[in-house]
């Protein structure tokens, strides 16, 4: 089994896009409508395949991480990838720190904002991008650090749903720049923005 971290980004990249563009308009509309279930999605349809397709188990809370990959070998379940997901994006700088203090193949975040230059304020994707870079550098720069740091970020606007992807290397710099991994549609009746969802859908938590 491969258990090189930028193997592991890949094809965890790609099969999260193909397991997204697997899901019907309908269902993904009525994922993103709120919190927490987005995080129901992520959990039952996207990471719970992930899983099979990697041959891992995947554990939800563990060593108080999201969620977390794991891998038999000799008898014992080995962690390859750690997963953070988090609604706030300008809070998930909490996540990047956590998650640049483990060690292993590979870390991701899930997030979800105002990324692209669509919105009218010119999008989050500089400045994030630029802390969350900053906060991997800093880690490595005092002590050295191992495995590949993934993020991807969903973004609806209106009524098009997508999810950017890139990946920083152990330093910091980039392993692949930023792309759209996924682009759908979705349904026009019922939409509700994320920034009409009730206080207690938008607390900070899980995405």
């Amino acid at each position: 089994m491969n258990t090189d971290g930028r193997e592991l980004w890949y094809t965890f990249r790609d099969k999260f896009a193909d397991v997204v563009d697997n899901c019907r308009p309908a269902e993904l509309d009525q994922a993103w409508r709120t919190a927490k279930r987005r995080t129901e999605f992520y959990t039952a349809n996207v990471l719970g395949k992930l899983q099979s397709y990697l041959g891992m188990n995947l554990h939800r809370e563990l060593f108080t991480v999201d969620y977390v990959m794991r891998r038999e070998a000799d008898g014992v379940a080995v962690p390859m990838i750690f997963i953070e997901s988090e609604n706030d994006i300008r809070g998930a700088v909490h996540e990047v720190e956590k998650l640049a203090s483990i060690a292993c193949p590979l870390k991701v975040l899930i997030t979800v904002g105002e990324w692209s230059e669509r919105w009218r304020h010119g999008g989050l994707r500089k400045e994030m991008t630029a802390c969350w870079q900053h906060v991997v550098r800093v880690y490595h720069s005092q002590a050295p650090r191992v495995g590949i740091m993934g993020f991807l970020v969903g973004e609806r606007h209106e009524h098009d749903l997508r999810f950017f992807a890139w990946a920083l290397q152990p330093d910091g710099e980039f392993l692949e720049p930023e792309s759209e991994l996924v682009y759908v549609h979705l349904p026009t009746e019922g939409y509700t923005p994320i920034a009409k969802e009730t206080a207690a859908s938008t607390a900070r938590g899980s995405v």
